[in-house]
């Protein structure tokens, strides 16, 4: 019996060797596996460290972006005030010029200048005893030969007398129309074009009554030797009037 109990409780030869098989298998397994994981754990630590150097370049792109949009603003500032000094040299030397329109081409015959004067003494009723204008030069609208049937190319004069342009503008804008042998005539001062675009944009806001637009800033007057804040215009005209 004690032979036998040995026998069955002896584990077979085979089951030790193939335990010792898996035991090796198993370890070549686990080495591999550490090894993969040792790889990755490097492969992770490089591309931290790549990580790291990007957000680095792309930190240093964020602050040359911000550089070079304050430059641009900056150049765009600049870029806008020379503009505003060619309008201005463009139009301060054509401040006494003049656009005249309505006149038929060839009645100027030779003498455009002297064509003006008598036409602008006529049309704007001006003395005859007083000099006539002193118009400094004047020619037609460049451009090709037009036919009769087209419109005429309008004149461009320019007065020496500042004072005869205000005279002439202000004659105009109260005649409003101006007719001459029942053709209507027109006068426009010679503006720059950005110039013209800003009047005609600020045209709208001209024609807004005084009682519709809001002023927010506050006026301070000194009434009888007080002080007092007032906000509306009408009300500020209204105190100025009391005065």
């Amino acid at each position: 019996k004690e032979e036998l109990k040995e026998e069955t409780t002896r584990p077979p030869q085979n089951v030790a060797e193939h335990t010792v098989a898996l035991k090796e298998f198993h370890t070549d397994r686990l080495d591999s596996v550490s090894e993969d994981i040792c790889g990755l754990s490097k492969d992770a630590s490089h591309v931290k460290s790549q990580m790291a150097h990007l957000e680095n370049e792309l930190q240093k792109t964020a602050i040359e972006t911000c550089e070079i949009k304050e430059e641009t603003a900056s150049l765009n500032l600049r870029l806008h005030k020379l503009e505003e000094n060619q309008d201005d040299l463009e139009t301060r030397p054509q401040r006494n010029n003049h656009h005249f329109l309505g006149t038929i081409e060839g009645q100027e015959e030779k003498d455009i200048i002297n064509f003006l004067q008598k036409l602008l003494l006529d049309i704007f009723k001006l003395d005859p005893q007083l000099p006539p204008l002193n118009i400094e030069r004047a020619h037609r609208m460049p451009g090709t030969r037009r036919q009769k049937s087209e419109k005429p190319r309008p004149i461009i004069f320019k007065l020496l007398n500042f004072s005869d342009k205000v005279m002439l503008m202000n004659t105009a804008r109260k005649v409003q129309t101006l007719m001459y042998k029942g053709h209507k005539r027109s006068l426009f001062p010679d503006f720059s074009d950005e110039l013209n675009n800003k009047r005609v944009a600020f045209s709208g806001i001209k024609q807004i009554p005084r009682t519709i637009i809001k002023y927010l800033s506050t006026f301070t007057m000194d009434l009888a030797g007080s002080m007092c804040d007032v906000s509306p215009y009408q009300q500020a005209l209204n105190i100025k009037g009391k005065m």
